[in-house]
């Protein structure tokens, strides 16, 4: 790298980031499946006030939030994240309720199964069934071509809802392969000198590849200071060759594992922090180092890529676009294969951007579902009431429907200006009552639905809706749009 000449990072830019965000959103509708009082990754909400039951994806801490020797109810999770939960944040094991892959079993009326989801050891996709519906529900993942192949064979049911890992889902980046990432990176480091220190950025979980990987190319010792990491070690599923490779004297390994924040801040942008390494670099026997920083972000932004090798003085950091998380490309092939009626994005900063997720994803969900799903829901809400028919209208911009009646008042204009939902040459909210009572359904424009209109087939149903299509654009206020999003994702009917 020395000899290439590596770049000096020059002044960054104000803003070049395109990642949705770098946890999980903590909204509720994001974390509870429909119809069941069901959360993932969500342990903010005590069982004991809301008769809740959990399930924790896999062991990353934006996930398992709060969780600790005092959590009191019981959790429901992979193998590994069983043993890890109880070893690391000293879960009771008798609240833990550990499941196989693949493996279906009860909770709550509902009938779960656990999906390899291709991110970090023991991390699982939800299957949820209820009720004839069926919920899949992320966490976090990497469509990887493995995982795609998997849903193939699992040959999932029809999912009406997809809740999807979105972090890079507005990136333009797209990531190479795991396994080409490590091989480039072992390669690019394998005539490091004994004398210079090789410092790996990792999460608690996850990483693991790269470590091994490149100590085995260097055949050299690791050390971790993280009392936590070492918890972590001593539970995975570890051959008894990796478990030689570490040692407790710093001195004595070449590759030390760091937080991925140690060697600099990714956050909205790469900004090296050379002081810090120079300092750790200085309490020890070598020469010079190297900082070994795989994420995702390293290919968020052309300010990442153009400084993914950077030098000052004895520290040269290295940024590789090494996901645990799908690319965009990688999302668009996961919903093109799952083809869902409805998509909630789980990773967004806010309602703009969540917005703008579900238009990214738009032309992939299953239209004709969406249709039979509206035209069934106005015709079982007339037939059982016995009253007129209603109207329904869709938002223009997140395509959800409002039911809404002509009996009660339009919402004052003035309540909120809805710029960052709706653009500026969407109609006005004047004559467009409060809603009632709503769902997403993947359709393009303002309309109004015949309940007359016979339904008996998907070509049917897009007719029906083609047929009933408006000139106009009534919208949602921001203040409704809120209360229509808690609604859906509470399942609520009132």
């Amino acid at each position: 790298a020395q000899a290439a000449g590596p770049r000096r990072v020059a002044s960054p830019p104000r803003y070049a980031h395109q990642c949705s965000g770098t946890h999980m959103n903590k909204d509720l509708g994001i974390h509870k499946i429909p119809g069941t009082c069901i959360l993932v990754d969500n342990f903010y909400t005590a069982a004991s006030d809301k008769g809740c039951v959990y399930i924790l994806s896999h062991f990353h801490g934006d996930h398992y939030g709060r969780l600790s020797e005092r959590w009191d109810a019981p959790v429901h999770c992979s193998l590994l994240t069983a043993r890890l939960a109880a070893a690391v944040l000293g879960v009771k094991e008798g609240l833990l309720r550990p499941h196989a892959l693949h493996e279906p079993f009860e909770l709550e009326g509902a009938s779960i199964e656990f999906l390899d989801a291709e991110h970090c050891p023991g991390a699982v996709m939800i299957l949820a069934s209820v009720a004839g519906e069926a919920y899949l529900h992320t966490g976090d993942f990497r469509a990887t071509p493995r995982l795609l192949e998997s849903v193939r064979r699992r040959a999932l049911p029809k999912v009406r809802t997809l809740f999807l890992d979105s972090t890079y889902a507005l990136a333009k980046s797209s990531f190479a392969d795991q396994a080409e990432v490590v091989d480039r990176i072992a390669a690019e480091l394998a005539d490091t000198p004994a004398s210079t220190l090789v410092l790996v950025g990792a999460y608690n979980v996850g990483k693991e590849r790269v470590i091994f990987k490149l100590a085995d190319r260097l055949d050299c010792h690791i050390y971790t200071a993280s009392g936590r990491k070492k918890s972590i070690y001593a539970v995975l599923d570890l051959s008894d060759s990796e478990k030689a490779r570490f040692t407790d004297d710093p001195a004595k390994a070449q590759i030390h594992i760091v937080p991925l924040g140690f060697c600099g801040e990714m956050w909205p942008f790469f900004q090296p922090n050379f002081s810090k390494c120079e300092e750790y670099l200085a309490s020890l026997p070598f020469y010079a180092m190297v900082g070994v920083m795989p994420t995702g972000h390293a290919d968020a932004s052309n300010w990442n890529r153009k400084h993914e090798v950077v030098t000052k003085g004895r520290v040269t950091l290295r940024l590789y676009a090494y996901s645990e998380h799908s690319s965009a490309k990688e999302l668009e092939e996961f919903v093109r294969l799952v083809r869902p009626v409805n998509l909630v994005p789980t990773v967004f900063r806010d309602k703009k951007e969540q917005t703008a997720i579900v238009r990214r994803f738009h032309h992939l969900l299953d239209q004709a579902g969406a249709a039979r799903q509206l035209f069934s829901l106005a015709a079982s809400s007339a037939t059982a009431k016995q009253e007129a028919p209603k109207e329904f209208w869709l938002h223009p911009t997140v395509a959800t429907v409002v039911e809404v009646a002509g009996d009660e008042p339009a919402p004052d204009e003035t309540a909120s200006p809805a710029t960052d939902v709706v653009p500026a040459h969407s109609a006005s909210t004047s004559g467009i009552a409060k809603p009632k009572r709503c769902f997403e359904a993947p359709l393009r424009s303002g309309m109004t639905v015949d309940l007359d209109a016979e339904i008996d087939s998907d070509a049917d149903a897009v007719a029906a809706v083609k047929r009933s299509r408006s000139e106009k654009s009534p919208l949602v206020a921001t203040d409704q749009f809120d209360e229509v999003e808690l609604i859906e994702s509470s399942g609520a009917e009132d």
